[in-house]
């Protein structure tokens, strides 16, 4: 029988010393240049506490914000105003973007900065639709994501304007995956099935790697974008 605190508790540690992860950290450091006098906002579902730990040296003060924890309708908005906001990782939580939004544009200040990184759907609807199956086989709760002119459209709505952006491939090693949703052997079917049966023009757009009936790993969008607010 699997002990699931045992398999998360390793995959966090693994996952928190990977290079992935510390490159998310010092690609914000980067792009944010903070300054001690900083107040900032982190909004995550996962590495929440992972990122205060390093990025709190760098600033005065840093505030947390859980959306796992009940949504963007239900989770209390801290009543400061933030000099800088990190959105990691926790947008495919929104059922909607509107009330999340205007608490955002309300905390920021004028002329702070607002760094968002997360998957995002590829612009081709068919590449799209294998993105939000994928990730919705693997979670009780329903997933939803957008591309990035989706987000743009939104946060230009709320005086949010891009300063720097890239689309990074994010690798997923299928095996660990698993292990770290605790898939029931149906779901493992259904995610390998939904991979195999992509059409070769969508494995070489994902870079799925398979060893005959097997998916070993595949590729997803990571849409890492730092706005100002005007």
């Amino acid at each position: 029988m699997i002990n699931s605190n045992h398999v998360n508790g390793q995959l966090d540690k693994k996952f928190h010393s990977s290079p992935k992860f510390e490159k998310d950290i010092m690609k914000i450091k980067e792009w944010m240049n903070f300054k001690s006098t900083w107040r900032v906002l982190v909004i995550d579902s996962k590495d929440i506490q992972y990122i205060q730990e390093l990025i709190s040296p760098w600033v005065r003060k840093v505030i947390l914000l859980d959306l796992s924890k009940g949504g963007e309708d239900r989770v209390p908005f801290p009543d400061h105003h933030f000099d800088a906001i990190i959105f990691r990782m926790s947008s495919c939580l929104l059922t909607s973007s509107n009330s999340l939004m205007l608490e955002l544009h309300r905390v920021l200040k004028h002329g702070g900065k607002f760094m968002f990184i997360d998957h995002v759907l590829p612009n081709d609807p068919s590449h799209g639709k294998i993105v939000s199956q994928f990730f919705n086989l693997g979670n009780d709760q329903p997933f939803h994501f957008k591309s990035t002119i989706e987000w743009k459209t939104i946060f230009k709505k709320y005086r949010l304007y891009v300063h720097s952006a890239k689309i990074e491939k994010r690798q997923i090693y299928l095996e660990e995956w698993i292990h770290e949703h605790l898939l029931h052997e149906k779901k493992v079917h259904e995610m390998q099935e939904l991979l195999l049966d992509a059409t070769p023009r969508q494995k070489q757009y994902f870079s799925i790697d398979f060893d005959k009936e097997r998916v070993i790993s595949l590729e997803v969008d990571l849409w890492i974008a730092m706005f100002e607010k005007e």
